[in-house]
């Protein structure tokens, strides 16, 4: 089930977003189908029709370096104000090989045309364990990263993740990060990140990682697994109490 579409170009909206205000995305994967390292349970763009990390024979899926600069140029020359650049999408886009190139041809073109917009990235981290994919995003201006659980365990049942995504390699890779944000997803049902004691785990990581911010959230669209469902106001506030 796919309550949003597939993105079908590299650079859309602008959309509005209640973290980053009306931000104009940057999509890095393909247009036809979901490709993803992840294949989370509350995922608004369904299920994923590959997991996977490499994509090395599925380059003519992706958008060259030079067609993402085009194209966002394109963008930034006819559009008003904006409040972010955002890499996201429907797929992870730290998977593109390219990403660091595309990063620094991202800020040429920004510095270029719209100087004063600041760039972020939404990433679900898959890719956190590379020097590489972590040095481009050490370029952004805010490095919003998803930790939703504190445990393996709930990691593969929530995530789901391709299996060559190792949990403790990604958490590792996390903390080698300066200033990124967490947002983390709630979940319950039989699918649980939210219990006593998995909350306990993901505070203890947030202690290793030590980020600028925390962002919690739950569901408000129809999941990929409708059996799942979102916390009430006053347990994500119970929560965020924990964070404090």
């Amino acid at each position: 089930m796919r309550v949003h579409p597939l993105q079908k170009t590299i650079i859309y909206g602008p959309v509005g977003s209640n973290r980053l205000g009306r931000s104009l995305g940057i999509h890095l994967m393909p247009t036809t189908y979901k490709l993803c390292p992840f294949d989370c349970v509350y995922c608004v763009y369904g299920w994923t029709d590959v997991r996977t990390t490499g994509v090395s024979d599925r380059m003519q899926d992706l958008p060259t370096p030079e067609q993402v600069g085009q194209e966002l140029e394109r963008a930034l020359q006819s559009i008003g104000e904006i409040a972010y650049i955002t890499f996201s999408g429907s797929g992870e886009c730290t998977v593109h090989p390219d990403f660091g190139e595309i990063v620094d041809i991202v800020l040429e073109v920004r510095n270029r045309l719209k100087p004063k917009v600041p760039l972020a990235i939404l990433s679900n981290s898959s890719m956190a364990k590379r020097e590489e994919v972590r040095a481009g995003i050490g370029k952004l201006d805010r490095r919003i990263m998803k930790l939703d659980c504190g445990s393996e365990r709930a990691f593969q049942l929530v995530n789901q993740p391709a299996p060559e995504v190792d949990y403790e390699e990604m958490i590792a890779g996390l903390e080698a990060m300066e200033g990124i944000e967490i947002q983390t997803m709630f979940v319950e049902n039989d699918v649980l990140n939210s219990s006593v004691s998995e909350i306990d785990a993901w505070v203890e990581r947030l202690r290793r990682i030590r980020p600028a911010g925390v962002q919690l959230c739950t569901i408000h669209h129809p999941p990929a697994e409708q059996a799942v469902r979102g916390l009430s106001e006053e347990r994500l506030e119970e929560i965020a109490q924990r964070v404090r």
